[in-house]
């Protein structure tokens, strides 16, 4: 029954592959985009920083289909903030409305308010920080009365399925605890290509054991994206020239393919238990983000009905036989881009499931969507949350803003690791604290531009060291799931 969950057909745009184990079928090729370590993290590099250098130019000439939550005025095309809906708890302020970070900032003032941060938190929305580690525990929001070491275990668990997705065809090389039928069965990697990006989603299902961070059945889904292809090979081509116009062009190609509009997401889903269609308003997020994880909605929520359905009828005859029985847990990780994919996905999970208990871990995600969007995901007390940021990780403090300068914020709280890896003038520099993307192009911000070149590579794509170095600071000597010996991709 439960070795069902990979096995739904998916309709998905472009060129789809897919590379599984146990009872699912293959379908398609597999299409191996494996590159160099090294090679990736110069793309990466070359991804933010040129976003950042250029979003000032074309931002009010953006052109890309955005979709608002109304018509605006003129005047709402030259301020930020101006018209957004005020959401109780997360917002400062009456005509310009500001998201505010329940979790690391207050309103203040006395006629427009405005959202002021805590000690250690910064960021427009006072969303990003500490950047101490926390002395309390749990980590997750919502406790739920778990053990630390299953805090622990299931960290391990979403740091090692975040890297396996990475992997492709080599994933049960370099992961193989997901292919030992003992512990995990169906894992399953998606593959959406297109000449604009390459994208990519897994599945699989932990099976009750002592690799299972509760001991019992669970899913998981991660995310992992290889950004922009066309627009890439369109800048590395540029870059290396002193033609000014071609590396202009080129930059705004990756802006154009970047998406920075926004989209509005309302979820329409079927509710069996009511009979009727419930529709779901998740706020304004990033429209480039949602486009990306869009072809895999189908099938992942497919996957998810199916694991929920198996585990509540398996759940239902243990309990009429008086047996111990189980509620779903489902797991939803990602690293960067994939951690704003698995970010959309669980706040649609949670709108259909609602009642579901769900683990979201992200590693270096960036900022994703609107104060209304990160209410919905802080207020399920069944969503628990955890963004995980190494040191001074230059992607989880932007985007500031989308479409026509609206502010995004993170949802949930963060777990800094390797803050005392961070370098002393980097850590004193304006770069943490940056409110707006557009201050890198400040001619006295050179220092902070060349922290955030360097953070790509620093704390960006190395996430091993430090993450593994808080888990063993915290006493964790449970199992990984992937080859101690194998080199893992961030």
């Amino acid at each position: 029954m439960l070795r069902s969950l990979v096995g739904s057909e998916m309709c998905i745009r472009d060129r789809v592959s897919t590379q599984s184990t146990g009872t699912t079928s293959r379908r398609g090729h597999v299409i191996d985009h494996m590159s160099d370590h090294h090679q990736l993290a110069r793309k990466i590099s070359l991804v933010v920083m040129a976003a950042l250098a250029v979003a000032a130019i074309v931002t009010l000439s953006h052109t890309a289909s955005v979709s608002r939550r109304g018509s605006l005025s003129a005047e709402s095309e030259l301020f930020d903030d101006i018209g957004n809906p005020r959401v109780k708890g997360y917002t400062c302020g009456n005509i310009e409305v500001s998201p505010c970070s329940p979790i690391g900032g207050t309103c203040e003032g006395e006629l427009e308010r405005e959202c002021e941060c805590k000690r250690e938190f910064s960021g427009k929305p006072c969303d990003w920080g500490p950047y101490t580690q926390p002395t309390q525990l749990p980590l997750y929001s919502h406790p739920s009365h778990v053990s630390h070491q299953e805090e622990l275990s299931r960290l391990q668990l979403a740091y090692d399925f975040s890297n396996a997705v990475y992997s492709n065809s080599l994933m049960a090389n370099k992961c193989p605890g997901f292919f030992n039928q003992q512990s995990a069965l169906n894992t399953t990697i998606m593959n959406v290509e297109s000449d604009d990006a390459d994208t990519h989603a897994g599945s699989s299902l932990i099976l009750p054991g002592p690799q299972s961070p509760s001991g019992q059945v669970e899913a998981i889904f991660g995310f992992r994206g290889t950004e922009f292809t066309a627009a890439l090979t369109e800048l590395n081509d540029c870059l290396t020239e002193e033609d000014d116009a071609c590396q202009l062009r080129a930059i705004k190609t990756v802006l154009t393919d970047l998406d920075v509009g926004q989209h509005d997401l309302t979820w329409t889903y079927y509710d069996t238990v009511t009979g009727r269609n419930h529709t779901v308003n998740l706020g304004y997020v990033h429209a480039g983000f949602y486009n990306a994880v869009f072809p895999f909605l189908e099938s992942l929520l497919g996957n998810a009905s199916q694991y929920i359905s198996d585990i509540t009828k398996s759940s239902h005859k243990k309990k009429q036989q008086h047996h111990h029985h189980q509620a779903p847990i489902i797991n939803v990780v990602g690293h960067s881009l994939g951690g704003a994919l698995a970010n959309l996905f669980s706040s649609v999970l949670s709108a259909i499931w609602p009642d579901t208990r769900i683990y979201l871990t992200t590693f270096g995600s960036p900022r994703v969507g609107s104060a209304t969007w990160a209410a919905h995901m802080d207020q399920n007390p069944h969503l628990h949350i955890l963004r995980v940021v190494n040191g001074l990780d230059i992607v989880t403090l932007i985007p500031t803003w989308i479409g026509l300068m609206d502010t995004v914020m993170h949802a949930g709280p963060q777990l800094t690791v390797g803050w005392d890896t961070v370098s002393k003038r980097c850590a004193e520099s304006k770069l943490r604290t940056m409110k707006n993307m557009l201050d890198l192009l400040n001619p006295s911000w050179s220092l902070e531009r060349t922290c955030a070149e360097q953070a790509v590579n620093q704390f960006h794509l190395n996430y091993s060291y430090n993450f593994e170095s808080f888990l063993s600071a915290q006493g964790y000597t449970g199992q990984g799931w992937c080859d101690p010996g194998a080199t893992l991709n961030f």
